[in-house]
């Protein structure tokens, strides 16, 4: 075998190690990646299959009708969908969960690999791009946004190579390598439009000064906008449909919450901290990368993590366009952070005697390195019972509109009800996040105050009258049989009178057709009464109300599907 190829095997080796160890807990067919808690986790699961089901049947991804009934909503355009693209061949290859598992092993996997391609690209040896390899495929920064479910977040190898290719045609001037730099950077800002501005920020920083070859650049920019190009059109045209362009505050509070603390980068706990992480092996290195040329990775790396801290720097670089000012997460900067140490870090493995031993030694023990430091972050996992039981029960039911209460938004805390439709395939009043009022359509809500039947519900729930009008739930029938699905684990157990009363209300108005693992499923058929009266809501002083953020903060029943969550840090 070749040193090249032996150098790549070292390569491939060490990320998929890399990806393998942040991802063990989530390595299972009852696992599902992720916290099921966190309020994006199943949401992004459902969006990745979604688009994976659209794709296959040609239908169009600019709506979706799924949930969210009558109106549905844009996901695509409010969610970051497009990673549902390079997730799309695992769904068809693997039922759910597996196939989310198997594509963030070949995400971390590919990180891994555009970093041991980027610093060879910057000056490192091939030991050097091992270290960085690992560096990035073992990273915690993208293990924590796995865990969150931010799937685009987490993909930071096609930013890798078109910086990469970029190095290579400032290298040589040879138009292809603009050409390549271009196509990867439109994948990149295509997949993440955040990445697509730090792409810019980094080329900026790292060409600044060189002479401009102009065929090669303009090849470059050529590329990108074929491949982002497009969709960009499209977004601009539904810009209404993207959450957060409508507000005019900025900074937005995300902006001054989640943003990197000045603090030596080795045990770097705390919320939105991981992205300042150097793992001690890169802490120790990276000044040494600096030596010959090095300064531009060290200037990026600096920049980088003063946009991070938000503030002044933050708002000027970002206040000035109505696009940038979406901007809302300054932590995220921190993905440059991580990258420019892992390339400085290579580069200084170039100095070290016995260099590729040393590289690989230590590429080999960086993830040791992160769990003495208190640094490593693996993916956490959701165990789950699977198929969820309720779920199926109602697959096999007619055709019809799934009521699975909390109606109220101020009252909603679960995305469950999405991944359990992605079973039984019928159409959901209630949809994504509905406590966030920039994400819940407009529309919807309108929908909902118009039917006299639903909007006494919501009242209801938040502690209003009890007596529910029944006019308007014929209007219900559009899709056939309507059922009221009762799920425990959906409702806080402050608020047990809303899970009773609505068993009340599906006795009422309905009979029980199923009943799975306590959640029970009425077909709301009867002839019903001209108003049902369910037991008065109080609400406890101390429960805040869900919205417009956050959900609903109150401790919940125990849920069908998912209990214990693994991998959590201490």
């Amino acid at each position: 075998m070749s040193t090249a190829r032996r150098d790549a095997v070292n390569a491939v080796v060490l990320s998929l190690g890399g990806a393998l160890w942040s991802l063990r807990f989530a390595l299972g067919p009852d696992r599902v990646l992720g916290n099921w808690r966190h309020p994006d986790v199943l949401s992004n699961h459902w969006l990745l299959e979604w688009v994976a089901e659209r794709l296959a049947t040609g239908q169009s991804l600019l709506h979706n009708d799924a949930y969210y009934w009558p109106v549905g909503d844009a996901p695509l355009l409010a969610g970051n969908g497009m990673e549902g693209f390079p997730y799309a061949p695992f769904a068809w290859a693997l039922d759910w969960p597996m196939s989310v598992t198997a594509f963030a092993v070949a995400l971390l996997t590919f990180n891994g690999l555009a970093a041991y391609g980027l610093a060879r690209a910057a000056g490192a040896a091939a030991a050097g791009g091992w270290l960085a390899a690992m560096a990035v495929a073992a990273h915690p920064y993208p293990a924590t946004e796995l865990s969150m479910g931010h799937f685009p977040q987490a993909d930071l190898g096609w930013m890798m190579l078109s910086l990469a290719a970029l190095l290579r045609f400032d290298d040589t001037g040879r138009t292809g390598w603009g050409l390549a730099a271009g196509l990867a950077g439109g994948v990149c800002a295509l997949l993440y439009w955040y990445h697509g501005v730090f792409l810019g920020i980094a080329a900026v920083v790292l060409t600044l000064g060189r002479p401009l070859r102009w065929p090669g650049v303009l090849a470059g920019l050529a590329g990108a906008a074929a491949v982002a190009g497009p969709w960009l059109a499209v977004s601009l045209t539904h810009i209404e449909a993207v959450p957060g362009f409508q507000e005019a505050t900025f900074p937005a509070v995300e902006a001054t919450e989640a943003t990197l603390l000045l603090d030596w980068p080795v045990g770097a706990l705390g919320p939105w901290q991981q992205g300042r992480v150097w793992p001690l092996a890169v802490a120790l290195l990276a000044p040494l990368g600096i030596r010959r040329g090095g300064w531009r990775w060290a200037a990026l790396a600096a920049l980088a993590f003063g946009l991070g801290l938000g503030g002044a720097l933050y708002e000027a670089a970002y206040g000035w366009a109505a696009l940038l000012r979406r901007f809302w997460w300054p932590y995220r900067h921190g993905a440059l952070w991580l990258i420019a140490g892992a390339v400085l870090a290579a580069r200084g493995v170039s100095v070290l005697p016995a260099r590729r031993w040393a590289g690989l030694l230590l590429g080999l023990t960086l993830p040791w390195m992160l769990t003495r430091t208190g640094d490593a972050r693996p993916v956490r996992a959701s165990p789950a019972t699977l198929p969820p039981a309720a779920a199926e029960a109602l697959a096999a039911l007619p055709d019809g509109l799934v009521i699975e209460p909390p109606l109220s938004p101020r009252s909603s805390s679960s995305q469950v009800p999405l991944i359990e439709q992605r079973f039984h395939h019928k159409p959901l009043l209630t949809g994504h996040a509905p406590w966030v009022e920039r994400v819940r359509p407009r529309a919807w809500d309108e929908a909902m105050a118009a039917n006299p039947f639903l909007a006494g519900l919501q009242r209801w729930e938040r502690g209003g009258a009890g007596d529910i009008p029944i006019e308007g739930l014929d209007a219900l029938r559009t899709e056939g049989a309507v059922y009221l699905v009762v799920n425990p684990g959906l409702f806080a157990q402050a608020l047990a009178a809303q899970p009773d009363g609505y068993h009340i209300l599906g006795e009422a108005l309905g009979r029980e057709v199923a009943r799975e693992r306590g959640v029970v499923i009425y077909a709301l058929d009867r002839a019903p009464p001209p108003t049902v009266a369910l037991p008065p809501v109080r609400w406890p002083g101390g429960l805040k109300p869900a919205g417009p953020r956050h959900p609903l903060n109150g401790l919940g029943f125990p849920d069908a599907t998912f209990d214990q969550v693994l991998g959590a840090p201490r």
